[in-house]
């Protein structure tokens, strides 16, 4: 019986009982190198092709062997794991109400944020909402990509303001990968909002975020967002 091996990029670990069990016949090696991510979390529930039919061609890594005048074909789903230049990202518009919430969590009552003269007093062109609210999109990308992260640190700079209605694209990109111990990373983000086109003219914050990671494993929550 001829066996084509399974070439798998050396920072995938064999905790799956299939990759294991492949392992063990001899049937896959470990090397560098990086197989296309893919954007969901996908797990290993079957080695049949229909079963997994919902899953993004990019993410799958084809597994083939001989038995005989037979030719068998399997498919071992892999997850995306956390690189320097990945990019997280999500859209938000805010709405009056979610600045009267806002208000109320954290008894801050400033009327430019709530009342459109007061705001073109200021010399505003609209109702600007909370730079800190705005902010809060930086944790939210992190965290439901990384269930369970820890936010160690940040640093914010307003550019420019976001008014009510305008939607907001929050970018996270990751930087800097560090382990810490076992299941313990420490990664560096770039995080920047946009309103209009995203592009580097309507920066509206930026700055630099230090999150403790449990796992560099990519997940996809409700809700999510992730951009190459």
């Amino acid at each position: 019986m001829n066996f084509v091996p399974l070439v798998l990029p050396s920072q995938f670990s064999l905790q799956s009982p299939l990759l294991t069990i492949f392992a063990q016949c001899g049937l896959l090696s470990l090397t560098g190198g990086r197989i296309p991510s893919s954007t969901s979390r996908p797990a290993i529930t079957s080695t049949r092709p229909s079963d997994l039919k919902d899953f993004p061609q990019e993410g799958r890594v084809p597994l083939i062997w001989a038995a005989g005048a037979r030719r068998v074909a399997a498919w071992v789903v892999l997850p995306q794991v956390l690189e320097p230049g990945d990019v997280f990202s999500q859209a938000r518009t805010f709405s009056a109400s979610d600045i009267a919430e806002y208000s109320k969590l954290t008894r801050d009552f400033n009327p430019i944020h709530s009342d459109p003269d007061r705001a073109k007093i200021a010399g505003f062109d609209g109702v600007p909402v909370p730079g800190v609210l705005v902010a809060s999109l930086f944790p939210r990308i992190i965290a439901s990509s990384f269930p369970g992260a820890v936010y160690a640190r940040q640093t914010l700079e307003f550019r420019s303001p976001a008014y009510v209605g305008e939607e907001i694209l929050g970018r996270v990109t990751a930087g800097e990968v560090r382990r810490l111990g076992e299941n313990k990373f420490l990664v560096k983000f770039r995080t920047d909002c946009y309103n209009g086109g995203g592009d580097c003219n309507s920066l509206v914050i930026g700055g630099e975020a230090t999150a403790i990671l449990p796992s560099l494993e990519v997940v996809k929550l409700e809700g999510g967002g992730h951009g190459g």
